[in-house]
């Protein structure tokens, strides 16, 4: 986390402002039913409460906890940090879950907001920027890597690895192929490829003024990626990566009808700013949650 956001937390927190208490719209709260889908009433053992989440540590998240659940809410919970493929046993708050899970534990949050929830100006018109896809991402999943042998020889994408070239226990030295979002957004398309879970670089793709591509994605966040709709919001092509170049030359000869998919991306990303409604949306989830949960 950057210095200053470190900073604007502990202004609030220690002066005991609720960034969190803004209204919210019949529109904001059907959201809730979509991050928690407990159906039923449930027990739950190994719980906390707000006072046991640790400010100091994983703060990229517990930052967020503390913003959502006001030091005297009383309620009890499961919690877990980091990026999740098993759905837990009991109802948990998480930061991400598949897409498809039929348990219903994994109840969603906006963690680690100060990462992933972030505004970009992209004042370059799809018209006016290269024609070419763009990848650019650390391969340190399998898929990752084969998604970068299956497109080295098309021409019309430029995909490499920003993994450090030197990476040891004391230094890790050299990203030569690293490049910023301001350099990324120069290009009409720009790929996303799961990595842990969730794709971090959706967020700020679907506010651009570039196309996202991608394959059907497996997880979501808090951003909602399981309410995307390709040919919608994004373009899709498949998971095996064998027809992306037959994808890139269909969507690359229609402009027109990238323009439509980009406003609708810039529509469906909307929503979830300020970030201070989605604070006040998550609270009615943890609402929710306590209304369903028992404490053993």
């Amino acid at each position: 986390m950057r210095f200053t956001q470190h900073l604007n937390f502990l202004w609030h927190y220690f002066r005991d402002e609720d960034v969190a208490n803004i209204p919210l719209t019949t529109e904001d709260k059907k959201y809730v039913d979509y991050y928690c889908k407990i159906m039923n009433p449930v027990e739950i053992s190994q719980h906390t409460d707000i006072s046991h989440v640790p400010l100091f540590k994983t703060t990229g998240s517990s930052y967020d906890f503390h913003r959502i659940i006001p030091q005297k809410d009383p309620v009890r919970f499961k919690y877990r940090w980091g990026d999740l493929t098993i759905p837990p046993d009991q109802p948990t708050f998480v930061k991400n879950r598949k897409i498809l899970e039929i348990e219903g534990t994994s109840v969603l949050l906006p963690l680690n907001t100060g990462r992933n929830y972030f505004r970009i100006n992209d004042s370059k018109q799809f018209t006016q920027k290269r024609r070419q896809a763009l990848w650019r991402g650390s391969a340190f999943k399998v898929w990752r890597k084969e998604f970068l042998k299956a497109v080295e020889h098309i021409s019309n994408i430029d995909a490499k690895d920003t993994q450090p070239i030197n990476k040891g226990m004391f230094s890790k030295v050299g990203r030569p192929n690293y490049m910023s979002i301001r350099d990324q957004l120069n290009y009409q398309f720009l790929i996303s490829i799961e990595g842990n879970d969730a794709a971090t670089n959706i967020k700020w793709i679907l506010q651009s003024n570039s196309v996202l591509m991608m394959p059907r994605p497996r997880f979501e966040t808090w951003f909602c990626e399981g309410l995307l709709e390709p040919g919608r919001h994004f373009i899709e092509f498949k998971s095996d990566y064998s027809d992306i170049n037959d994808v890139f030359e269909n969507y690359a000869s229609r402009p027109k009808l990238c323009q439509e998919i980009i406003n609708e991306a810039k529509e469906f990303s909307s929503f979830f700013f300020p970030i201070e409604k989605q604070f006040a949306i998550a609270r009615e989830v943890v609402r929710k949650y306590k209304d369903l949960t028992t404490p053993l």
